[in-house]
């Protein structure tokens, strides 16, 4: 009983934010274990101009990588962060389970926008990537 209770209380204090049904990218042979962006759960989310959106992906690099970026695509709007500058701690090893968490903006020329395109990779190599539906207003 008491085991019970400590785990609901790390998995409480643990959320960063909603777990989401994401499909894995065309092409990409090593999908995230889990997608989690703030105020969203389920299978879409909707978006404001403007917003800051949070997102936290857990995967397991099929690479070794001494630089990452991740990359946002929104509608036609895309930005670039490096990834090991905020959020994740390089270099990676081959095999093991990191947890990225990053942010982006959505820009005014994603309103039209239906879905997130989210990648991590290194030397144009994805380690991670996945979409998601969005609605953006």
């Amino acid at each position: 009983m008491f085991k019970s209770i400590i785990l609901v209380l790390a998995l409480v204090g643990s959320s960063f934010a909603g777990i989401v049904d994401f499909r894995t990218c065309e092409g990409n042979l090593n999908p995230p274990q889990v997608v989690s962006i703030e105020g969203c759960e389920g299978f879409q989310c909707d978006f404001e101009v403007g917003s800051k959106v949070n997102v936290q992906v857990e995967f397991v690099s099929p690479i070794a990588a001494n630089s990452v970026a991740a990359i946002s695509t929104v509608g036609t709007e895309s930005s670039t962060v490096q990834a090991c500058n905020s959020g994740l701690n390089c270099p990676l090893a081959a095999g093991e389970y990191y947890t990225y968490k990053g942010s982006f903006t959505v820009g005014r020329s994603s309103v039209s926008a239906k879905s997130l395109t989210y990648q991590l990779q290194s030397n144009n190599q994805a380690l991670a990537c996945f979409t998601f539906p969005v609605t953006v207003a």
